[in-house]
């Protein structure tokens, strides 16, 4: 399956995309798409190909160009996963989407927590635990228990529980450290067992299973090639 992803799609170059699928792809074309984020899968790589020079020739008849940083073409389906395709990664809306398999053998679309939005997350975290390290106590454990909820909520996909888990550990150690910082003579050992034991941080959890959307994307990005005409768009 061939693949273009971009970071943006002016609505008129969206109706563009849905009129050349109809018409002139060979083979099953979806798009995803999330505000002004979107992918675009192709059964065959001739359709992604034409489909991006096209694009392009359309956005410079507006005076505009393609983010060659945020636009890529990219083999991703199934074959990958060590079965001898090399399919490859990519990241959108924040996840990092891996072909794989089931444990049953089936396959489907892992995701997780994209590596750059991970480190932006943890970074802004640390700084505000640097900055309100002398706030009430009870007031940082309620703040920071909001912060992760929030993340757990984008970011609890089925499969991205480890990355769920590693982030409240990082988070963890970060508040522990800026909490150090509030006094020379600070018990570690005191300071560990009084959050463990009355300011505990909410466990990660995954808060949306695979039926929190109709259509499963992951489930469009596996579906080329199956001989259905029909081309839904998500």
């Amino acid at each position: 399956m061939g693949m273009v992803t971009e970071s943006c799609m002016h609505d008129s170059n969206g109706v563009y995309v849905h009129a050349w699928r109809k018409k002139d792809a060979q083979g099953e074309v979806y798009i995803v798409r999330y505000a002004d984020d979107f992918v675009i899968a192709c059964e065959h790589l001739r359709d992604a190909e034409i489909l991006r020079e096209k694009l392009e020739k359309r956005l410079q008849e507006h005076s505009l160009t393609v983010n060659e940083n945020k636009t890529r073409l990219v083999r991703f389906g199934k074959g990958g996963d060590g079965d001898g395709g090399g399919s490859e990664t990519f990241d959108f809306l924040g996840l990092t989407h891996i072909a794989g398999r089931s444990r049953a053998g089936w396959y489907l679309v892992r995701r997780k927590t994209a590596h750059k939005r991970f480190s932006r997350s943890l970074k802004a975290i640390a700084r505000w635990c640097r900055e309100n390290r002398h706030a009430p106590l009870r007031w940082q454990w309620q703040t920071l228990s909001i912060k992760l909820k929030g993340h757990y909520n984008y970011y609890g996909v089925r499969g991205n529980f480890d990355a769920l888990r590693r982030f409240w550990c990082e988070v963890w150690q970060c508040w522990i450290k800026a909490l150090r910082r509030r006094s020379q003579t600070c018990n570690l050992r005191r300071l560990y067992e009084l959050l463990r034991d009355s300011f505990p941080l909410p466990k990660p959890t995954i808060t949306h299973p695979e039926s929190w959307l109709a259509v499963n994307p992951g489930y469009l990005l596996g579906r080329a090639g199956c001989g259905n005409s029909a081309r839904p768009d998500l």
